[in-house]
């Protein structure tokens, strides 16, 4: 599951500068993962619900990236989404779509997401869709933004990165390691006897309990979703 082609990392010309570009937006969360079944989705929730009970208003956004070779990034060969892109990106929007049972976006409502954003983008127009999906947030809401490429094509106020002891970071976290503000490992994961086990991936930013998640991104946060009106 941790095959898929290397990633290409974006370009410094590529990528945005969320708050000069977006203003509006409160503040952004990125959460990226290190590996596939890393607990980001887990990891989005916890961000979502504490920022709910601060009394901020949340945008989630889902940004999967697709491909048109033979080689799905997340190995996976049977979820048709990268077959059902016709165009360079498309933004989901629709509730039917987003609130299927047991997929991220619905997780990210039951988690009390006031909006769900669901961004499908070709690998070559990463830029473009989510410029598209930022211009569609409402004034004054907090963005959750779960995915590496979304991280690797835009600044973010504050990224966690979901990480397993099992499997090396792949490619489209390792150029963004950089970028990483704490660590959150996958608690069923740690000390699990399943052999080889890998360090943090960052051992030089705090690894973050996952009870400790939501005080976490509210202190780092700190004016940005405190003190604005």
């Amino acid at each position: 599951m941790q095959g898929g082609p290397e990633h290409i990392p974006s370009q410094p010309h590529e990528r945005i500068d969320v708050a000069a570009e977006f203003p509006s937006l409160r503040a952004l969360v990125s959460v990226c993962g290190a590996t596939s079944n890393a607990g980001k989705t887990t990891t989005a929730e916890h961000v979502i619900r504490a920022l709910k009970t601060a009394g901020l208003p949340v945008t989630a956004l889902k940004v999967t990236r697709t491909h048109l070779g033979d080689a799905c990034p997340r190995g996976v060969t049977t979820c048709g989404t990268c077959a059902s892109l016709d165009q360079p990106f498309r933004l989901v929007t629709e509730s039917k779509a987003l609130a299927v049972p047991g997929k991220d976006t619905q997780r990210y409502m039951t988690a009390g997401a006031d909006t769900v954003l669901w961004l499908l983008v070709h690998p070559s127009a990463m830029a473009a869709g989510i410029r598209a999906a930022l211009g569609a947030i409402a004034t004054g809401h907090v963005v959750v933004a779960e995915g590496n490429s979304f991280r690797d094509f835009a600044s973010a106020d504050l990224t966690l990165l979901a990480w397993s002891r099992r499997f090396p970071p792949k490619s489209s976290a390792r150029v963004i390691l950089d970028r990483i503000d704490g660590c959150v490992e996958r608690p069923d994961t740690a000390s699990s006897g399943y052999g080889t086990e890998y360090p943090s991936p960052n051992p030089r930013v705090p690894q973050v309990n996952p009870d400790d998640i939501g005080s976490f991104v509210i202190q780092r946060l700190g004016p940005r979703v405190v003190h604005r009106p």
